[in-house]
């Protein structure tokens, strides 16, 4: 977390107060962590509006301390604030694009939805055949054994080499 600490100076104490306020804002971001694009901008908009700060006197620090309006003209003035409908209208708009978009895909999605239905319900019913072939064969592996395959195999064997000398 941020800190910073001040001198109390006799006649500079209203820079004080007004330098604790700005600064306020850029221990609260410190606290968070990782900035957003949002913090970046009140980041941005109170350096400049810091160093607009250190340029001024005491009488228009004074100023700045009892006259909200003048804080509030302060803040209006900064490039940072003023681009901000710009950068909201843009925003509106890239918005509206990405779901004109994403409402154009959906026939699209829909037809690809159903071909994964029907290839699921091809793929139930193979696995279900499967499954009944193979309890078929192990039913037919299961009564005979390997030894007397082995035989019935020898013998046929023997019949074909007897049949091909004859």
């Amino acid at each position: 977390m941020l800190t910073i600490s001040f001198l109390y100076v006799g006649a500079k104490m209203p820079i004080y107060f007004v330098l604790i306020a700005l600064i306020g804002i850029i221990s609260l971001i410190d606290m968070y962590g990782s900035q957003s694009t949002y913090d970046s901008t009140v980041d941005v908009c109170v350096n400049s509006a810091m160093a607009s700060c250190r340029n001024m006197t005491i009488d228009q620090l004074n100023e700045l301390l009892f006259n909200d309006s003048r804080i509030d003209a302060l803040i209006e003035n900064l490039s940072q604030v003023r681009s901000l409908p710009t950068e909201r209208e843009a925003g509106l708009a890239q918005n509206k694009s990405l779901a004109e978009y994403n409402l154009a895909q959906k026939p699209r999605l829909e037809h690809l939805r159903s071909q994964i239905k029907c290839l699921y319900e091809q793929a139930v019913l193979l696995k279900k055949d499967t499954e009944i072939l193979k309890k078929q064969l192990d039913s037919v592996s299961s009564n005979k054994s390997l030894d007397a395959t082995s035989s019935l195999l020898q013998v046929a064997s023997q019949e074909a080499d007897d049949d091909a000398e004859v």
